[in-house]
């Protein structure tokens, strides 16, 4: 899947994407990943296959994290529709790839992680849930230890 990046931009900055929500308490996720990131997965696979720009949310009710699936040209999330800009040529016709992105405010220092999990034509030939769920797994350990030495430090004040 390729798409022109003044178009990407365009559509990102004028919200013209698909968005599917999803809602998980962090036990449930830590217990069963698969099955709660399969319709993500599931629902990516569909729009990649459809030619359409998604982001797919998982908001983690009870940790304050929000988790992404996003179609785009770049790894940055499509709420920085203007940077992506800045950095892309506007004639340029990139190709589409699936990044995974944590929002929180235990994360690391910027509150923000994102990796590619694939590109879209890997994306739609294999199934990725195993993958997505393993980094999420990651992110949420990390999250752990960061409260915890954050809890550490305040406790010793």
């Amino acid at each position: 899947m390729e798409i022109n990046a003044k178009k990407m931009v365009d559509l990102l900055s004028e919200s013209e994407f698909a968005v599917d929500e999803f809602a998980t308490k962090q036990a449930d996720l830590q217990s069963n990943a698969k099955s709660i990131l399969s319709p993500l997965v599931s629902s990516m696979k569909d729009s990649i296959k459809s030619n359409e720009i998604k982001s797919c949310e998982l908001n983690v009710t009870d940790l304050d994290a929000k988790v992404y699936l996003q179609n785009n040209i770049i790894n940055l999330p499509f709420r920085y529709a203007k940077n992506i800009g800045k950095i892309i040529k506007d004639d340029d016709n990139l190709d589409i790839s699936v990044y995974m992105i944590i929002e929180s405010e235990d994360i690391n220092r910027s509150k923000l992680r994102i990796d590619k999990l694939a590109s879209a034509s890997q994306f739609i030939d294999q199934d990725f849930t195993d993958d997505f769920s393993k980094w999420l797994n990651k992110q949420l350990e990390t999250i752990k230890l960061n409260k915890s030495e954050k809890e550490e430090k305040e406790d010793s004040k």
